[in-house]
């Protein structure tokens, strides 16, 4: 079942949220939860206000993860995924929350073009459960 952030048992965490035309950002300790808006073709044009705002949230923070909850239908430019990743020198972890099998097979082409550890999910909660556990070990295995 597709759950918003905003709708879920998670928004206690919730630091901050960051929305604009193209999405929203769920700010966390050490992760974010992107929503990205129907219809929206996501490329470094479009996705330069999320990705200016992930890099203030997180300037001083050693590592984080990035969750793509993927409540609606959007598409991404596979050849400008590795780039928009680029930015983030302290990103370490990839999860992407599919709620179908297209969605699950674009993830799956993405993750060919992903540098960090790179996981699919069926929700929002396994998604940051395993986030925030691999963090907290790569973190301690420093």
């Amino acid at each position: 079942m597709k759950i918003s952030l905003k709708d879920s048992d998670l928004v206690p965490e919730i630091l901050d949220v960051f929305q604009n035309e193209i999405g929203t950002l769920y700010f966390f300790k050490s992760l974010v939860v992107a929503e990205i808006n129907e219809g929206i073709h996501l490329n470094y044009k479009t996705a330069k206000a999320l990705l200016k705002a992930i890099k203030l949230f997180y300037k001083d923070c050693s590592s984080f993860g990035y969750i793509s909850n993927r409540i609606h239908d959007y598409s991404i430019s596979p050849i400008e995924f590795g780039k928009l990743l680029g930015h983030f020198p302290n990103l370490k972890l990839y999860g992407v929350v599919s709620y179908s099998d297209l969605n699950t097979m674009n993830a799956n082409l993405e993750k060919r073009f992903c540098k960090v550890q790179y996981e699919n999910f069926t929700d929002v909660y396994s998604a940051k459960t395993w986030m925030t556990h691999t963090l907290f070990k790569k973190q301690n295995s420093a």
